[in-house]
């Protein structure tokens, strides 16, 4: 007991230390600012962190305005530093934010976007075959077994993940397994580091980055001579794939070498995928069973995709506008970031508000996202999750789907549905995906991800709720899943 004594009231009291050292060293804002929740509508407002970080929240309708500012102005790079952690946890990985950060921007635009529908293939199939063996429990029809739905994501979209990166499937274990925990222990160590008072965060950082060297190191022991055996192929393997790409825009950007070029994106995209698709599952079980949500998912999905090849379209899902509603609104009711955009000023002269409040250099400024998805006047019942809330007429979608014409504006389409309703795109009260330039740029693999796992999941398989709706974890700005909830799945009747 003298033990913990000992050393408890000391780390105590650097704790408070730090906290007040960190408040007393910060920009502040002018005293008419509130220091409020976002109870006060159409308002800027200052929050605390537990850092002792102020930070600006703007309202919706600012998002716009914040958007267009100019790097000059405003910049994320001291937010990434210190929020996100980047220069506790990554000395001596080779990274550099900026060039890592722009790297993954081109990954994004140049490989994935412009090569999304060369990729379907094999991701339909991996997909397929990992949903089915993460689901293996209910192979036996009338039978329900229960899962832990975060695990089973994980086991699901890492090995699909991959299988885009590298062109093969049956990937080697070890690195599935590598991968996974590095990027858990990146994940909470960036939280953890992140949210602590600027003067602790160099020590306890230290501690933190031990068994982070260790799971990415044992990560890139296996990553870089498979990155380097798939380059050095000449079978005729095809030039514009993947991996093959990276490689190229690698040499242009100095990320630190062929391995970094897949492990920055594997951990961008795939930690955000499971998180997405794990609400998603289970905003779908817990859905009243009289909602006949699954039911509506299924009967879209055979419509959209009554043959092989359809599933290998990109054209294809965005005739899905139930499943497009549904992530939307899971996306809503569970950003992955409370609070986002985060930037600094980094203007000598500050910067002004529409209202002519004065922000002073150094001060951060952000988005209250959670907070602009729950307001009533954006979101009518916006505590409610309503499956189907951006759908005009679901009556009138068998003739949507039906059409020839993927890419119409006909009266058909505009009867069911509004574009900008899709869940890729953001607007200044949705805010799932960031905004603007500084969207996310994968979410289109990301949405067509998601829709490829409710079509498969709806059309194979019965799932429902295991017990009250889990509530989700708040660690600092992330909103994670609840690592523990659980649903039921057995296989259909066909």
């Amino acid at each position: 007991m003298g033990l913990y004594v000992l050393i408890g009231i000391p780390l105590l009291l650097m704790v408070v230390y730090g906290f007040l050292y960190t408040l007393e060293s910060k920009a502040t804002f002018p005293k008419n600012v509130p220091i409020v929740g976002y109870a006060q509508h159409g308002r800027p407002f200052v929050v605390y962190d537990p850092s002792a970080q102020q930070e600006l929240l703007l309202p919706a309708q600012y998002v716009k305005w914040f958007a267009e500012q100019s790097d000059s102005k405003l910049n994320s790079l001291g937010v990434r530093q210190e929020r996100h952690a980047v220069r506790y946890l990554h000395l001596g990985a080779d990274v550099e934010l900026a060039s890592t950060t722009q790297f993954i921007r081109l990954i994004s635009n140049d490989c994935l976007n412009q090569h999304l529908e060369a990729l379907m293939g094999p991701l339909q199939d991996e997909m397929r075959r990992c949903i089915d063996a993460a689901f293996m429990n209910a192979s036996s029809q009338n039978e329900w077994s229960t899962i832990n739905v975060y695990s089973c994501i994980q086991d699901i979209v890492f090995p699909a993940m991959c299988r885009v990166f590298f062109g093969q499937s049956d990937m080697d274990p070890r690195l599935l397994k590598a991968l996974q925990r590095y990027i858990t222990v990146l994940g909470l160590s960036t939280i953890f580091v992140g949210e602590l008072p600027h003067m602790l965060k160099g020590l306890l950082a230290r501690l933190v980055r031990m068994p982070l060297a260790y799971y990415r190191n044992q990560t890139l022991r296996i990553l870089i001579p498979l990155v380097e055996s798939q380059l050095s192929r000449r079978d005729g393997s095809d030039e514009s794939s993947f991996i093959r790409q990276c490689a190229r825009l690698s040499e242009k950007n100095a990320v630190g070498g062929r391995g970094n070029a897949v492990a920055p994106q594997g951990f961008a995209g795939s930690s955000s995928t499971v998180i997405q698709a794990t609400n998603l599952l289970l905003d779908i079980a817990n859905c009243p069973p009289e909602m006949q949500v699954l039911q509506e998912l299924r009967h879209e999905a055979e419509i959209t995709l009554p043959d092989e090849e359809l599933w290998h379209k990109v054209a294809t899902f965005r005739k899905q506008v139930l499943a497009d509603s549904v992530i939307r609104e899971s996306l809503r009711m569970h950003p992955i970031l409370i609070k986002g955009l985060t930037q600094e000023v980094v203007s000598p002269a500050g910067l002004q508000l529409p209202d002519g409040t004065n922000m002073p250099v150094g001060s951060w400024v952000g988005i209250p996202v959670l907070g602009i998805h729950k307001d009533e006047k954006f979101y009518p019942q916006a505590d409610l999750y309503q499956p189907f809330r951006y759908v005009k007429k679901r009556e009138a979608i068998p003739s949507r789907i039906n059409s020839d014409d993927h890419s119409q504006s006909a009266p058909a389409r505009a009867e069911v549905w509004d574009d900008e309703s899709e869940s890729t795109k953001p607007t200044t009260t949705y805010l799932g995906f960031g905004y603007g330039r500084h969207a996310c740029p994968g979410r289109w693999f990301a949405v067509v991800m998601l829709k490829m796992i409710t079509s498969h999941v709806s059309m194979n398989y019965d799932i429902e709720s295991t017990g009250p709706v889990p509530q989700t974890m708040v660690l600092g700005d992330a909103a994670l899943p609840p690592i523990w909830a659980t649903i039921r799945v057995r296989r259909r009747i066909t």
